[in-house]
């Protein structure tokens, strides 16, 4: 009764502590995402450390060189995991378009801008400003972001072929093909990949995915031998023995040219 009587001020102040620790309670779901991340996380520290350390004694005099730099990544990505995942998902719904279109000027800037800029590294134009930004691996959270906007945005839209499902093959097909242009093949099949994931998960038509997989299949015999190379390094962590090895390199720049 005290509290009804009380204004909106001071209900919501009240309500407030309530809120917080609402909002920072995991359930199982969550704590199973976590769970799986820190096990995933270590253990590639670990094979980091086993590989790399000869190399960063001798390079560096320091053998934990490689994994210091690694785990202020780990750092800096669990802050950024506790604020997104406490983050209102409205707040992303508004941000999908321009992290979209960024992400769409970042990687044709790498494909247009001269070389001391967006330099050749490996064969492929990825990066800008020497190696500091990789455009394609923040289109990975693009991509997630954006089709999931869209998804919700779309309900039971999603499951008609035309307003549903072709604007987002247009857009990360836009996405595919500045990937591939770079070139990098195993990114764009990990956009594709991303869709379909995400589509599937929000209800669309299996019947689409079997059209549009037809009308692909005339590409995908053309460019069977580069599309092989890019799964094989994709999957390369399920049969390691069978990874392309660095000597391969030119032949990898011969079958995306």
């Amino acid at each position: 009764m005290q509290v009804l009587e009380m204004n909106a001020p001071a209900r919501r102040a009240v309500a407030a502590p309530a809120d917080v620790r609402l909002r920072w309670r995991m359930g199982p779901e969550a704590r199973g995402l976590v769970l799986v991340s820190a096990v995933l996380t270590a253990f590639g520290l670990a094979v980091l450390y086993s590989a790399s350390a000869f190399v960063a004694m001798n390079d560096h005099g320091a053998s934990s060189y490689f994994l210091v730099r690694q785990l202020v990544g780990v750092a800096a990505g669990m802050v950024a995991f506790a604020i997104a995942a406490k983050m209102d998902a409205e707040r992303l719904h508004g941000w999908a378009w321009p992290i979209m279109w960024f992400t769409i000027a970042a990687m044709l800037a790498v494909l247009v801008l001269p070389n001391r800029i967006a330099p050749v590294v490996h064969g492929s134009r990825r990066f800008l400003f020497g190696s500091s930004f990789q455009p394609s691996e923040f289109a990975k959270l693009a991509v997630v972001v954006w089709v999931s906007m869209l998804i919700v945005k779309k309900g039971e839209t999603l499951k008609r072929l035309t307003k549903g499902l072709i604007p987002f093959v247009v857009v990360i097909g836009v996405l595919d093909v500045l990937a591939a242009l770079e070139p990098d093949l195993s990114i764009a099949m990990l956009f594709t990949l991303l869709m379909v994931l995400l589509l599937y998960l929000g209800g669309a038509r299996m019947s689409h995915f079997m059209v549009l997989g037809a009308l692909a299949l005339p590409l995908t015999l053309t460019k069977i031998e580069k599309w092989r190379y890019a799964l094989s390094r994709i999957t390369a962590f399920l049969h390691p023995g069978d990874a392309p090895e660095q000597v391969s390199f030119q032949l990898h720049q011969s079958l995306i040219r």
